[in-house]
């Protein structure tokens, strides 16, 4: 199916020439819809874009996150949301420690909520789910837990372990020796399942 040609750049890479036309226009107010037109881009690309280049120059220029907000046209609150998105999932990127793996299921031992535990953490709550959820599932593994067990002790749903399962599955490589030896533990603890009920 051909792309709209009102659309044509859409996901494209932006060039420096284009990021600063872009910053221009945004600069003088221009509405988006108009910016988004001009570039063949969609209105939520040209946002994402000006709110990038914009939280750039902030910490490039040192301006405050007001100043910033006034020299694009766009709300405070908006921008704020943005940046704390992109740091979350900057620190969301960062490996788990041992540490905060044992603060982790020490904390779901005890009862507290997943959202509690994230800000603990400083983690968002999926990545705090499924971090708890891969536990859930090194558990089943490794100790021939059923997956109604590792609910009880991690406090997750049977549902969301049996869906994290067939998510790990389709992701491994299928030539790889580890899927292998994932895909026998996963499928001799589904026998004993069948046995046990």
């Amino acid at each position: 199916m051909p792309k709209d040609p009102d659309y044509a750049k859409a996901g494209a890479r932006w060039t420096d020439d284009e990021d600063m036309a872009l910053m221009k226009k945004a600069f003088d107010g221009m509405k988006l819809s108009d910016i988004a037109s001009m570039h063949k881009r969609t209105e939520r690309g040209v946002k994402l874009r000006i709110m990038t280049n914009a939280l750039k120059n902030m910490q490039e220029n040192g301006k405050s996150l007001d100043e910033t907000a006034k020299l694009v046209h766009i709300s405070v609150d908006e921008l704020k949301e943005y940046w704390q998105k992109q740091k979350q999932d900057e620190i969301d990127r960062q490996p788990w420690t041992n540490t905060m793996d044992d603060n982790l299921l020490n904390d779901v031992k005890n009862g507290e909520s997943i959202f509690d535990i994230a800000c603990k953490l400083q983690r968002s709550e999926n990545s705090v789910k499924v971090r708890v959820l891969h536990h859930a599932l090194e558990m089943m593994c490794k100790r021939n837990l059923t997956a109604e067990q590792v609910s009880v002790r991690l406090g997750v749903s049977v549902h969301d372990i049996e869906q994290y399962k067939k998510k790990v599955i389709k992701s491994l490589p299928k030539n790889d020796d580890k899927y292998m030896e994932i895909l026998t533990e996963i499928r001799d603890l589904i026998k004993l399942l069948v046995v046990r009920t």
